[in-house]
């Protein structure tokens, strides 16, 4: 077999990759490479699989790249005529860019609820890896620990919590509908087998991350904010 895929790969010192760091496709440096192939019984390349350790020509982070090609044959086609061509590449990078990065502030809560951190990593592990119904019920399962951890009574239903959130000033009434749908979506992608696509899932991550973040943070922060302004004479 003349010119597969790993062969015209093996001289390649930089290839491009979709970088976890910088969240886009990079340049980047191969650390390593290796190539595993799938055979039928005369000897044809099925599958043509090379991994590779990348490092970022940019930030430097390093991370795995597989690289896959792939024909249309079985155990039994015995010519290259009969095999045809390969199709690909297919790319998969591990850790994966992911649908959004983790929000700086979260970082802060691994001090202060660490639990909670746990929760909200889970989600963006979900995420990162194409999990949305998986994503979607763990934000259900956050958001029921944060309004626990800022004084809801636990034996409440979930639209009773909603209340008390909107009655504590921890979300505003405007806003009553749009937390109650990232609690409907955790609940039908639980008992309904709902799964949210990208569009959607996005959508309930960017108002998941307003109001955790006005729960624990927002207040903290506009009271450090105003003491640093200066006073009027």
């Amino acid at each position: 077999m003349s010119d597969t895929p790993s062969e015209m790969s093996e001289n390649v010192q930089m290839v491009r990759g979709m970088c976890p760091s910088c969240r886009g496709n990079r340049r980047a440096f191969i650390l390593g490479q290796g190539n595993k192939q799938l055979v039928n019984k005369y000897g044809l390349v099925a599958n043509d699989v090379i991994g590779r350790l990348l490092e970022c020509a940019g930030c430097e982070e390093i991370y795995f790249q597989k690289e896959v090609y792939r024909r249309a044959i079985d155990f039994e086609t015995e010519t290259e005529e009969e095999a045809g061509s390969f199709f690909g590449p297919e790319f998969q990078h591990w850790p994966s860019a992911g649908l959004r990065p983790f929000p700086t502030w979260a970082n802060q809560l691994k001090q202060i609820e660490p639990d909670l951190y746990e929760w909200l990593s889970d989600t963006y592990f979900s995420l990162d890896n194409g999990r949305y119904a998986i994503a979607a019920i763990s934000i259900r399962t956050t958001i029921d620990l944060s309004l626990i951890k800022t004084g809801c009574p636990e034996g409440l239903r979930f639209v009773e919590k909603v209340s008390w959130a909107v009655e504590k000033q921890l979300i505003l009434p405007s806003e009553r509908n749009a937390f109650s749908t990232l609690i409907d979506a955790g609940s039908a992608a639980t008992h309904r087998g709902w799964r949210a696509d990208f569009d959607q899932i996005e959508k309930i991550v960017t108002q998941f991350e307003v109001f955790l973040h006005r729960m624990f943070f927002i207040a903290d922060e506009s009271k450090n904010l105003a003491s640093s302004i200066p006073k009027r004479e």
